[in-house]
């Protein structure tokens, strides 16, 4: 089993999906990650978070307060996950990206996702994305009652489509829990390491990352790279999890519960 790690370079493509042109420029393929609809090999750098200025819900809220989906239900039938709307500060001071043109995210086959649009504001987790992102790149996250669903932004060579509250040179990273969770000794479920709570944050320290165990109708086992949280999870490297599947945006995927993100500022 291979596990994904900060230090191997690279990017999480859990979602599979890729950034769109927010204007004219050239799109760039998602990151790659290991899930049952992410791409190919690859790394979980910097993935997961929530909007941090609390100004938007999942995939930010416009000023009108319209959420990206254009609704507080992503559609589908069973596993679906749902907006959880605007005002959650869970993790104010750490970067967030802010819009200041619409942009359209696409999938893994040019078709739209959504379009993040001008004010709305997600947490990031990195830029750029990899040594194939522009200038402009970044990656993001899109909140959903389920944990964070990751995307990705590069304009090429155009001007981005966002302004950020932390520098590019950014070097302070955290691991962050999105959903409470269980984590276990292995991927039979049978031994409990540790509960995390949601809303936690931890420096990161050299090591994180997730790899896709097993796959079954409706749950996913996942192997978990602990980092700082070892220490309350007698000491093991690494912890296992289930993780049910949902749709996000019409696509099936399912939400790693930790992930790596920028910050604090």
């Amino acid at each position: 089993m291979v596990l994904l790690c900060s230090a191997c370079g690279g990017e999480d493509g859990s979602t599979g999906v890729k950034g769109g042109t927010g204007g004219a420029g050239a799109t760039t393929s998602g990151g790659a990650g290991a899930t049952t609809s992410g791409g190919m090999g690859g790394t979980d750098t910097t993935t997961g978070g929530r909007p941090a200025s609390g100004a938007g819900g999942v995939g930010g809220q416009s000023a009108a307060g319209s959420s990206a989906s254009g609704s507080s239900n992503l559609g589908g039938s069973g596993g679906v996950s749902t907006v959880t709307g605007p005002g959650d500060v869970t993790w104010s001071g750490y970067c967030v990206a802010t819009f200041t043109s619409d942009y359209e995210v696409l999938d893994i086959v040019d078709e739209p996702l959504f379009t993040a649009r001008v004010g709305e504001q997600y947490l990031m987790t990195a830029y750029p994305v990899s040594i194939f992102g522009g200038p402009n790149s970044a990656a993001l996250l899109y909140l959903t009652e389920d944990g964070s669903f990751p995307f990705e932004v590069d304009p090429g060579s155009d001007p981005a489509p966002f302004t950020a509250n932390c520098p590019k040179d950014t070097s302070e990273r955290s691991y962050a829990v999105f959903t409470d969770v269980s984590l276990y000794s292995d991927t039979t479920l049978a031994t409990k390491l540790c509960d995390l709570t949601a809303g936690t944050a931890l420096p990161l320290g050299s090591s994180s990352g997730f790899s896709l165990s097993s796959s079954s109708s409706g749950e996913d086992i996942y192997s978990i790279i602990l980092g700082p949280y070892s220490a309350q999870c007698g000491a093991a490297e690494e912890g296992s999890v289930a993780v049910p599947s949902v749709q996000v945006l019409g696509r099936n995927t399912s939400l790693v519960p930790i992930r790596a993100i920028l910050g604090p500022i």
